[in-house]
């Protein structure tokens, strides 16, 4: 037999589980740089790392130390160790992602103080994730206990601002809530009282007011002996019932940091004067001429006496006013003569060469007529013109009360409407505003408008002697206008009627 040869055989196994993972247990969300890592694991080849969802390993994969890249979800770090031999099972190492803390919710504390107050506490709730707090104060105040905590009192100084605070933890600062602080003084002393200084004895419903005070918070009111306040004490205005006595009406302004000088304001209380005896005499009733107001009140009171017109029936009252205070009305009763009711029966129309005429229509008979053309109750058509004219009918009976009525006239025509064989169409009448002549038989040359106080307001010529002309009204007020219609034969008068 011959030596031997022989070869070394190693026998390797699959690795072991690896054993503990180094590394920190909290992270931050997003944070980089995360190194976690093992022991060597005896006959391992190569490493496998698992990381949280989100997570990346950014280093080291295959080998005992891995750096890693948070995502924004807690979960584990594993690990496996391999070889030809196979792969073992896995070891895990839990990490918690932290986030930066939420801003901190509601400051609850006084947001109005008084300047150098202490022992003011502010505080809010737990923020979910924050290790530490930091207040901040206004200009002058000094944080005297709770800096880092979820509470902080506070030593005001002299400047208002803002209370602020943050949340922190280790991975970073959230931002700032605030609450506005305002500062109060001892207030001071109120303004200039408005309201009367002069007023009635027992009068209600007087209001005395200032402008408001900076800081104030209330308003104290006091008045005169025998005066009571009837609304508004604690505020800027207060509603008085008067008593008898004069004197002062004052207001001071509270707030938490004290009562402030008063303001005052003298009030002189006028008494009330003695009640009117009133008698009367009567006259005419209401007209719509004023000369007939020949009724008066007499009155007298042991201060003065006056008196004023009666013209319709009724009870007349008076109050007497001295310094603007009413005495408590004195009356009567008036029963004036009755106003005569006066009609006008409407008048016909005439020509110009109508003779002059007494005129009649009025009721009651008796009265006067006046007017353009009017002279001694008798109408001259010669002096009044061409147009319509108003007339006026007055009466005036025994007891000297008067009423009047009023128709119109018209003064037109010398003649005929149409001269003899002429034929004269007017169209449409009444009109709106434009109408037309037209004439048969003779030529027009010229037209007249006048209104009804006899005025010429428009005049057309008819250069081309056309034998129909339409005439505009349009901008002129309705009413009846005459026309004066110039032919070879003569002249024809018409009446247009303007109604818009």
């Amino acid at each position: 037999t011959s030596a031997a040869s022989s070869q070394a055989i190693t026998i390797n196994t699959t690795p072991l589980t690896p054993g503990l993972i180094s590394g920190s247990a909290t992270a931050c969300s997003s944070s980089t740089g995360n190194v976690y890592s093992i022991a060597a694991v005896a006959g391992a080849t190569s490493y496998t790392w698992t990381v949280p969802a989100g997570a990346t390993v950014t280093a080291g994969q295959g080998t005992i130390s891995a750096t890693v890249t948070m995502g924004a979800t807690s979960g584990n770090v594993t690990v496996t160790a391999t070889n030809t031999c196979g792969t073992s099972a896995a070891n895990s190492f839990a990490v918690a992602i932290s986030s930066t803390p939420a801003t901190p919710g509601l400051i609850t504390g006084t947001a109005a103080l008084c300047s150098s107050s202490t022992g003011n506490v502010y505080s809010i709730a737990a923020v979910a994730g924050a290790t530490s707090y930091t207040w901040t104060v206004p200009a002058g105040a000094t944080v005297t206990a709770g800096q880092g905590t979820i509470s902080a009192t506070v030593t005001m100084g002299s400047t208002a601002g803002n209370i602020t605070v943050n949340a922190s933890n280790s991975c970073g600062t959230s931002t700032d809530n605030s609450l506005t602080i305002t500062l109060n003084n001892l207030p001071a002393s109120p303004g200039v009282i408005a309201g009367s200084a002069s007023v009635c004895s027992s009068s209600v419903g007087n209001v005395y007011s200032i402008t408001a005070v900076a800081g104030a918070t209330s308003y104290t009111w006091t008045v005169p002996a025998g005066a009571t306040i009837t609304a508004g004490q604690g505020t800027i205005s207060a509603t008085v019932t008067m008593g008898a006595t004069s004197g002062d009406v004052t207001v001071t302004a509270s707030n938490t940091c004290g009562t402030s000088a008063a303001s005052n304001q003298t009030i002189i209380v006028n008494p009330i004067p003695s009640t009117p005896i009133v008698s009367i005499i009567d006259g005419c009733g209401s007209s719509s001429l004023s000369s007939d107001a020949t009724g008066t009140i007499v009155w007298s009171t042991l201060e003065t006496s006056a008196s004023i017109s009666v013209l319709t029936s009724g009870t007349y009252t008076v109050i007497q006013t001295i310094n603007g205070c009413s005495s408590i009305a004195g009356s009567g009763n008036a029963s004036p003569f009755i106003i005569p009711i006066v009609t006008l029966n409407t008048f016909s129309d005439v020509c110009i060469n109508t003779p002059i005429f007494i005129m009649s229509g009025g009721s009651p008979i008796g009265g006067t007529y006046s007017g353009s053309g009017v002279a001694s109750n008798q109408f001259d058509p010669s002096i009044a013109g061409y147009g319509t004219f108003t007339i006026d009918y007055l009466y005036t009976d025994i007891n000297g009360c008067f009423a009047s009525d009023q128709q119109t006239i018209t003064v037109g025509c010398a003649g005929l409407d149409e001269l003899g064989s002429v034929s004269l169409t007017l169209y449409p009448n009444p009109t709106e505003g434009i109408f037309s002549l037209i004439i048969e038989n003779d030529v027009m040359s010229k037209v007249n408008i006048f209104d009804a106080s006899g005025r010429i307001v428009k005049n057309v010529i008819n250069n081309n002697f056309e034998s129909e002309i339409k005439i505009d009204l349009t901008h002129f007020a309705d009413g009846i206008y005459s026309l004066e219609i110039y032919t070879n034969q003569g002249v024809i008068r018409k009446k247009v009627t303007l109604t818009k």
